[in-house]
């Protein structure tokens, strides 16, 4: 078998450059010596090399798609765990609405009317005044003249023994009076308020809605009147206050919700006081 011919380094290095540094292989060394060997060696090291690298981003390739797939799984996981639980829930709310829908309730009793006190029929007890005297007055001590401020307290004081008694009677009127014809005359607020409270005509319709409405004035009026007095009594006169008063001075007007009108006690109210209003207009002064 005839020797293989020894090729310069030029023509082997560009043998191996052109052929991808194909290598020629001699039994313990190289068939390339010298300079020739070298730049085989280079470019087999540099091939090796690229071969390597490309081995190498294709490892990388591999694992980045096995983690990256392993990922989209843990998502798609998380994404299923999610649908799950939305559609557990709406399921469940479902159910409770259309439990809540089918179950048979009790119906709700109508509300009725807050309670209020019963306006005692017949005629109202007559109570007599009581004893009714002047606080005492001080002497005002801005007032540098001992006597004229002595003076003064004393004319005040002078002032309140009929003004007291005047003020009693007025607080009377005002709380519990009962007028003797219609839209006539002084009512009490006591009676103003149970006027509403059984009144012939039903709030709840538009006519008695009206007529309950154009009333409050009047009332919150004759109120104020009466606090009014009440305040000037008890700061300067001494004794009781009529029955009711101080109560009805506070009540405010009434609630069409307390509107009674139907009962038995408040047809007996309106017949008492129509016979009131007959019996006045036949005889002015009985």
């Amino acid at each position: 078998m005839a020797a293989a011919p020894i090729l310069p380094a030029e023509a082997v290095a560009e043998a191996a450059a052109t052929q991808g540094a194909r290598l020629v292989l001699l039994q313990g060394g190289l068939s390339a010596t010298g300079e020739a060997g070298a730049g085989a060696a280079v470019l087999g090291t540099e091939a090796v090399g690229g071969g390597a690298a490309a081995v190498g981003g294709g490892a990388a390739l591999e694992a980045g798609a096995v983690g990256g797939g392993a990922a989209l799984g843990a998502g798609a996981i998380a994404a299923t765990a999610g649908i799950a639980l939305v559609v557990i829930g709406l399921g469940a709310l479902g159910y409770y609405l259309y439990k809540k829908s089918h179950d048979k309730k009790t119906p709700s009793p109508p509300s009725k009317p807050r309670a209020v006190n019963p306006c005692p029929p017949g005629n109202p007890t007559i109570i007599p005044r009581p004893n009714i005297t002047p606080k005492p007055v001080p002497r005002d001590k801005r007032i540098p003249d001992k006597n004229k401020a002595e003076e003064i307290a004393r004319k005040k004081e002078q002032k309140y023994e009929q003004r007291c008694k005047d003020l009693w009677d007025s607080i009377d009127r005002r709380t519990n009076t009962r007028r003797t014809a219609p839209s006539a005359d002084l009512q009490g607020v006591k009676y103003r308020f149970w006027d509403n409270i059984c009144s012939e005509k039903d709030p709840s319709t538009p006519e008695g809605s009206q007529a309950w409405d154009a009333h409050q004035q009047a009332y919150e009026n004759d109120r104020k009147g009466l606090q009014r007095d009440i305040n000037e009594f008890t700061d300067n006169c001494d004794g009781d206050l009529p029955p009711g008063a101080e109560e009805w001075a506070k009540k405010p007007y009434p609630d069409k919700s307390q509107w009674r009108g139907n009962t038995p006690e408040c047809e007996q109210y309106r017949r008492e006081r129509q016979q009131r209003y007959d019996q006045y207009k036949n005889n002015p002064n009985p």
